[in-house]
């Protein structure tokens, strides 16, 4: 999901409905002017959201960092940056040689 797409999704999931997203009249929110799913002129979607993180974290760092709201649309792009998640290889994940195929040297 794209940064504005995100911040849409949030502001559905705060105000319920479309109708209470365009009533919205939380204009100290990071998130407001954004909260349409566009892109005005001169706003930033990603500092929005790092603002809008600091806050709901109480600009407690350590608790951005292990936010256990994975669901929140804005879970990925807290630090500022869209985190991509690792994905752990494991031997099952590993499809097996085929040795019919090796070629020992000419």
């Amino acid at each position: 999901m794209t940064q504005t797409k995100s911040i849409r999704a949030k502001c559905l999931d705060c105000s319920n409905t479309s109708d209470g997203v365009t009533g919205c009249q939380e204009t100290e929110c990071s998130l407001y002017l954004l909260r349409f799913g566009k892109r005005p002129s001169g706003c930033r979607p990603l500092k929005a959201i790092k603002e809008y993180c600091n806050w709901c974290t109480n600009d407690m760092k350590d608790e951005r960092l292990e936010c256990p709201v994975i669901n929140c649309p804005l879970h990925s792009y807290r630090f500022g940056r869209k985190i991509i998640p690792v994905v752990e290889c494991s031997a099952q994940s590993v499809p097996p040689i085929n040795n019919d195929l090796l070629v020992v040297g000419t």
